[in-house]
């Protein structure tokens, strides 16, 4: 991968630049680049580094192969831009990714708007290190040589800006404890109930609010304190619900499969279970 060092306010062609490696710390990106000349191997032969507001400067080519299957696919060449966003959360970093096809001078298309197209509400992008996620049953498999790359609206972002994150907060290293917590996060703003007995579908519908509690008092505006959820719905581990209660479900009038796959009740009064460390409920009235 090559890119081009460029001052968005200078003309001209900009630097040349080899790409030694692309990281995230948490969700902060980070892109490591040496010059055209260099063997780029380590620090030692001039390693330097861009984040945060200095990464509008770079712009990354890359090829993508064609299919190998034999398929109509051609191989392409991207150009990729990427800038942070200002007003991303606290909590999670995030940024505008833009591409376009090399060379074509096409417009930038916006790798979170819908159908790629550049918008004011697009989505911001955030990066995951470390970890790769299933894209269709939001399993979570922590591989260190990783990037996941994720969508505001999307489950792996939400649940990171509830203060989900699968990461130490002393070393930034993945977490077994955290990192259970926020596989089940990540089905449970799915309502993906039966995701562990073979059923992928989403039970919910976009907007739709949910109270939260997990154990360990991690997420952000939640306790451990999971009596406190007077209607609710499931206990929650990275393979869907452990207990599911059917007549508390976020969306009523969305059907469930009959038998429900098995899945029993949760207890009552509820309890944490050796899976279920995360808990959700309709949102209620506060009591009198």
């Amino acid at each position: 991968m090559s890119g081009l060092i460029q001052n968005p306010q200078a003309p001209g062609g900009g630097e040349g630049v080899r790409i030694h490696s692309i990281q995230a710390t948490g969700t902060q990106l980070t892109v490591n680049y040496c010059s055209q000349s260099s063997p780029c191997l380590d620090s030692a032969t001039g390693v330097r580094s861009l984040r945060g507001e200095e990464l509008h400067q770079l712009k990354l080519v890359m090829l993508l192969p064609a299919d190998d299957g034999g398929g109509p696919r051609r191989a392409v060449i991207l150009e990729l831009a990427v800038t942070p966003r200002a007003d991303a959360s606290a909590r999670v970093h995030a940024y505008d990714v833009l591409y376009r096809e090399y060379g074509t001078g096409l417009p930038w298309l916006n790798h979170c708007a819908p159908r790629g197209i550049t918008a004011p509400d697009r989505d911001p992008t955030s990066f995951l290190q470390g970890l790769r996620i299933n894209s269709v049953n939001a399993a979570v498999e922590p591989v260190p040589a990783w990037t996941t790359i994720g969508c505001e609206s999307g489950a792996i972002v939400t649940c990171l800006d509830w203060g989900y994150a699968p990461w130490s907060p002393d070393t930034g290293g993945y977490d077994v404890l955290r990192g259970h917590v926020f596989g089940s996060c990540l089905q449970a703003k799915r309502a993906a109930y039966f995701v562990g007995r073979g059923d992928l579908a989403s039970y919910t519908r976009n907007g739709t609010r949910i109270a939260r509690r997990d154990e360990f008092g991690l997420g952000r505006s939640a306790n451990n304190h999971v009596e406190e959820l007077r209607t609710l719905e499931a206990l929650w581990s990275p393979r869907g619900a452990v207990c599911l209660n059917a007549e508390n479900r976020r969306v009523p009038d969305m059907p469930l499969p009959e038998g429900l796959h098995g899945i029993p009740p949760c207890p009552r009064p509820p309890t944490w279970t050796p899976a279920g460390k995360l808990a959700t409920g309709k949102l209620t009235p506060a009591p009198d």
